[in-house]
């Protein structure tokens, strides 16, 4: 029974990759929000509203990223009631709009940079600081962790990783803004 199955599974996986490759850009709308996924279909770049800009942010999709990311400036860690807190500003590069924030820390982490990744130079690692954020995507409000980084030198000040796409939307990497804006 298992040489049988073992024989059919090849067959199976290609007919199953053959149906995706043919889904269209709606059946595959449909089918991740018909699955549970809360915000569908995400191209590899979508809008994102951040409390509390008016205009929304370009972000970024990274199925590649643990985890997302929200450029920042002015980070700073202090205590409030015996807590750790973290206070730092962003400034949306589209409006020149500076917003302060002060907000319970949730974590520390360190990340890896492609040159740790790619050459295995130990001199590239990052300490950021984490919080959780309130921001939309399409119609679907969302509060996840968002680390605190310099994003200057990347295109996109925003960038969604995998704690905000497992489980909530399937990434249809060829398309852009598949999501309504308001």
């Amino acid at each position: 029974m298992y040489k049988k199955l073992r024989l059919l599974m090849p067959g199976l996986l290609l007919l199953s990759a053959a149906g995706c490759i043919e889904m269209s850009k709606q059946e595959a709308k449909t089918s991740a929000k018909e699955n549970g996924m809360s915000l569908g279909t995400l191209g590899a770049v979508e809008y994102v509203h951040v409390d509390p800009f008016e205009k929304p942010f370009e972000a970024r999709v990274d199925t590649g990223a643990t985890s997302s990311s929200i450029g920042a400036y002015d980070i700073k860690p202090f205590e409030r009631d015996g807590k750790r807190w973290v206070t730092f500003k962003i400034k949306q590069r589209v409006t020149n709009i500076i917003k302060s924030y002060e907000m319970p820390l949730v974590k520390k982490v360190i990340i890896k940079s492609k040159e740790e990744k790619l050459f295995k130079n130990k001199n590239t690692k990052e300490r950021r600081y984490v919080v959780k954020m309130r921001f939309k995507i399409g119609n679907q409000e969302l509060i996840k962790n968002f680390s605190l980084a310099n994003r200057d030198r990347f295109e996109y000040q925003v960038l969604i990783g995998r704690n905000v796409i497992y489980g909530n939307a399937v990434v249809d990497v060829s398309k852009k803004h598949l999501q309504p804006t308001k």
